[in-house]
């Protein structure tokens, strides 16, 4: 018994030798592995705000296994921080100012400024400017810097912002209240336009000036709408249409016009005259297909005058044939709503 006690003993004092030759062999290997040399790296990398300042610069960092990627992803990251900080400035803004009301459209409206906004950051981020860039000679890893300059940013928004407020001015002149209600309004359109434009700029340059003023709007915007809403409601069109869709055709134009804000009577100062006609062509794969000309006139209801013209060519189609006549309609009331303003009365 005693002779077994001893042996196990034995195999015991073995094993533990073994388990801390093991352990001593792990801890060897793990302290021989390679370690990242922080020493070399550059400044930038680990602090890139303290090479290039905040208060001067816009600043994003990427690495990648290739230079080209890595200097994309640095401009992702510039464009990411970029793009939150002005997100931030317009949720201030709308929560704050921004007061649409019930006709104004508010989700059409919100849409256009976000196109804007969008529009101009793009182009913004295209002068983004990779200054540096670093290979890790143990990783192999690169590392690349972008950068944008807030003082070469604020000057050249500032710029854009100047000549818009210039065109504007033009459009908006004392002189044009006395011209015909509808050549005022086009002029209104015009300059809503370069300010809604100009709101993407604004709203950069809040992100870039240190006070976030940035240079405030001499017509804000929601004036100007509100403005053209009063001019509009006293701008009085009468409609008439004739053709096969002559119904159709003048609840839709009618409906066209009261989106835009102007009042649809028997008889006002101008006159809408409308058409729609479509043309049956060959079916093609299984599809019947047709062919739509729609020609809208706007005249002077006293002098008779015509004062402008459009007419839009489209093409409808459908696997049932007598499903062409309500695409036809469909597809002409889509086009005057969207496109009537712009096209047509505000030429």
């Amino acid at each position: 018994m005693l002779n077994v006690f001893t042996h196990f003993i034995s195999c015991f004092k073995k094993t533990q030798r073994l388990t801390a030759c093991f352990i001593f062999l792990v801890i060897s290997g793990c302290s021989s592995q390679p370690t990242k040399d922080i020493s070399q790296t550059p400044g930038w990398i680990l602090n890139p705000n303290q090479t290039y300042p905040v208060s001067n610069y816009f600043t994003g960092v990427g690495s990648a296994t290739t230079l080209d990627l890595a200097k994309d992803r640095a401009r992702s990251d510039l464009a990411k921080v970029f793009q939150v900080a002005i997100n931030e400035v317009l949720v201030d803004k709308q929560k704050a100012t921004i007061n649409f009301s019930a006709n104004q459209q508010y989700s059409e409206e919100s849409n256009s400024l976000q196109r804007e906004l969008i529009a101009s950051t793009e182009q913004t981020l295209s002068g983004i400017t990779i200054m540096e860039s670093w290979q890790n000679p143990t990783t192999q890893e690169y590392f690349a810097l972008a950068s944008l300059n807030r003082m070469q940013l604020y000057q050249q928004l500032s710029d854009k912002i100047s000549e818009l407020d210039q065109a504007s001015a033009l459009l908006l002149k004392p002189s044009h209240s006395n011209a015909p209600k509808l050549t005022t309004l086009r002029s209104l359109d015009k300059a809503i336009k370069l300010q809604t434009k100009r709101f993407g700029y604004q709203q950069q340059l809040q992100v870039i000036d240190a006070s976030g003023i940035g240079v405030a709007p001499k017509w804000p915007l929601e004036e100007l709408k509100t403005l053209r809403l009063k001019l509009a409601d006293q701008i009085i069109f009468s409609i008439s249409t004739k053709g096969a869709y002559e119904s159709e055709l003048a609840n839709s134009l009618k409906s066209a016009l009261k989106k835009d804000g102007y009042r649809v009577e028997f008889s006002g100062g101008y006159q809408l005259l409308g058409q729609l006609s479509m043309d049956t062509l060959n079916p093609r794969g299984g599809w019947y297909w047709a062919r739509g000309t729609l020609t809208i006139d706007v005249q002077d209801t006293d002098s008779k005058a015509l004062m402008n013209s459009q007419t839009w060519r489209f093409k409808v189609s459908a696997t049932d044939q007598s499903l062409l006549n309500s695409r036809l309609m469909q597809e002409a009331d889509k086009i005057l709503h969207s496109q009537l303003n712009d096209k047509l009365i505000n030429q």
